[in-house]
């Protein structure tokens, strides 16, 4: 997987590789029971403001309102089947999944999976996840940290969106599918 999926085959792949099939059998509700669900408007209103920002540039969501409305529906059904609140972000997550699948159902349940397997963003691992990479930064490039330092930028703060998106926001998109391609393809444990 390290030299990447070929682009035909990439959804499959990935589908399989996150085992969603197991997934969608093993959960008693369907997609849809969990996309009817009530949500408040609170969530729903941070949900439509996430998914126009999700890559606007893309041309399935450039030519086709309803990938819009696809992805919307997605991610509303992620945040009633999680039982919490809508997270920041996790909208560009989900529309790899739908650009790279190009089926809402298939992209609901490999974005389940990834979310629950693969990417966590609960606030006590982004923290982690941060902490350690200020301590490797500072390591490896001690000269750069200096520089932040200096002009007051703490890594945490540019590196956020970096950790919460997947790098989603930060890659042109071909080099997001070949990290992704590795990230699909590890287990939790594996975290790179």
């Amino acid at each position: 997987m390290w030299e990447g999926a070929p682009n035909e085959l990439r959804g499959q792949i990935w589908y399989d590789f996150l085992d969603s099939r197991r997934i969608n059998e093993a959960i008693t509700k369907t997609y849809h029971e969990y996309l009817t669900e009530e949500l408040d408007e609170l969530n729903i209103r941070c949900i439509k403001k996430d998914v126009s920002r999700a890559f606007p540039n893309h041309r399935l969501f450039k030519e086709n309102d309803n990938a819009k409305q696809s992805l919307q529906n997605i991610v509303r059904a992620y945040t009633t089947f999680n039982k919490k609140y809508y997270i920041g972000g996790t909208c560009n997550i989900a529309a790899v999944f739908l650009i790279v699948l190009n089926h809402e159902e298939m992209a609901f349940w490999c974005f389940v999976n990834f979310m629950q397997g693969r990417c966590t963003l609960e606030a006590d691992v982004v923290t982690a996840l941060l902490v350690r990479l200020d301590e490797t930064m500072r390591r490896v490039m001690p000269n750069i940290c200096l520089t932040l330092d200096f002009v007051d930028v703490q890594i945490s703060l540019w590196a956020y969106t970096m950790v919460a998106t997947q790098l989603s926001y930060q890659l042109p998109f071909p080099i997001l599918l070949r990290i992704w391609d590795i990230l699909v393809s590890h287990e939790r444990d594996d975290h790179l």
